[in-house]
């Protein structure tokens, strides 16, 4: 996936359940070396935890059995809390694209690095501003939906942005990973003249 000395960051977006996580973590195992992969939500879960002084809430807002039940003393859960201080606290005071604008300064520092949440256009446009390339891979499938999630489809129009639409079978993850990433060093290949 690294090229020379070219930046190249590849962002996975897709609806929530899907299997963005586990499909970066095959793709990465199949990279030699690996590369550095990143998600925007622990980083906003990190800024919250602070904020709402919770010392456990990384754990409380990703484990299955918490993250949808109110946090003592709060009349949230932990989910809402992420979404009310993403969006009503730091958009709000510092623009849509603050925390985007963070990720991407943090993800450079890396010739190569995947990110398994994007979820809005101010995100992808922060990492297309910072890399060589940035290939946006659509994750979809019929029976995974937005419909409960602030997030959605990206598609970035920008020079160092390519949109890639990716169907997931379900039940065979290996060939995902192998299909993904064979179609990521393609558009590599064709991007660089390789």
């Amino acid at each position: 996936m690294q090229r020379e000395s070219k930046k190249i960051g590849v962002a996975f977006n897709g609806p929530p359940g899907i299997g963005k996580d586990t499909l970066v973590k095959m793709i990465n195992d199949l990279v030699p070396g690996g590369v550095k992969v990143g998600t925007l939500a622990n980083m906003i879960r990190a800024d919250a935890s602070m904020y709402y002084g919770i010392d456990n809430f990384f754990e409380l807002s990703t484990h299955r059995d918490t993250k949808d039940i109110k946090c003592p003393g709060f009349s949230m859960t932990p989910r809402q809390m992420l979404i009310d201080y993403s969006e009503n606290v730091i958009k709000a005071q510092l623009g849509k694209d603050y925390f985007a604008k963070k990720f991407a300064r943090e993800m450079v520092q890396h010739k190569s690095f995947m990110m398994t949440d994007l979820g809005f256009k101010e995100e992808a446009q922060a990492l297309a501003d910072e890399v060589d390339l940035l290939i946006i891979v659509q994750l979809e499938h019929p029976d995974f939906d937005f419909s409960r999630d602030s997030r959605g489809y990206v598609k970035l129009v920008h020079p160092n942005a390519v949109n890639m639409p990716f169907i997931v079978n379900r039940g065979d993850a290996n060939g995902d990973a192998r299909r993904a990433l064979e179609t990521i060093q393609r558009i590599i290949e064709v991007r660089f003249d390789l």
